[in-house]
């Protein structure tokens, strides 16, 4: 235990401490020392995936949490392991790095496309509501906004976000249905459950195996 503890601090230091080297290069270390010094009984996978994204977000590299390291760890989960083992009995740096980068590289360009997907199907969602014929538009589009931030909702969700009432919250969410952007989910007696289903869609894209 003196010895993990003398090993964390260390690579707190060095997580903080300046560095000429690049902050991708440094991440790819990080992950590695904390893998390798593996301080819990359980979680020490999703803490290290979670200092990636962390290191990233306080050097400015990313905004917003939006690289989803698990999966390319899990698709290539052998030589992931491989190479970590190599760096720590060999010292075979070169390899891992390279590796990351990639990693990083891949996820990039899969968020990326996310991103252009979503923004798409922004914008044909948002056409579809103002083009209709008869009905509160700008009701539609503050449920509309609400979705982009939870996508699954229930009718009281809508009640509480705004003043309308329990039928004219119905109705809006029966507009949003009519037009294929919402999906009822669940019916029952006194409530239902809606999804954005081709949002999140785009979302699940390259997170499950």
């Amino acid at each position: 235990p003196e010895e993990m503890e003398h090993s964390l601090s260390d690579l707190e230091k060095y997580i903080h401490e300046d560095s000429s080297i690049s902050n991708l290069i440094k991440t790819a270390l990080i992950h590695y020392q904390f893998e390798t010094i593996h301080p819990f009984l359980d979680g020490n996978g999703r803490m290290g995936r979670l200092l990636i994204v962390l290191f990233l977000k306080e050097r400015g590299l990313i905004e917003y949490p939006v690289l989803y390291l698990s999966y390319f760890f899990k698709k290539n989960r052998n030589r992931y392991y491989e190479l970590l083992n190599n760096v720590r009995i060999k010292g075979e740096f070169e390899e891992w790095i390279k590796f990351f980068i990639e990693g990083i590289c891949e996820i990039s360009e899969d968020a990326i496309s996310s991103i252009q997907k979503i923004i798409k199907l922004k914008k044909i969602d948002m056409e579809k509501i103002r083009n209709i014929p008869k009905g509160n538009i700008s009701s539609l589009l503050l449920v509309y906004d609400y979705l982009l931030k939870h996508p699954f909702l229930e009718t009281e969700d809508i009640r509480l976000l705004s003043d309308l009432s329990k039928p004219t919250v119905n109705k809006l969410l029966e507009t949003l249905t009519e037009l294929e952007i919402l999906e009822l989910v669940e019916e029952k007696k006194r409530y239902k459950q809606y999804v954005y289903k081709k949002y999140v869609d785009i979302l699940s894209e390259g997170t499950i195996l």
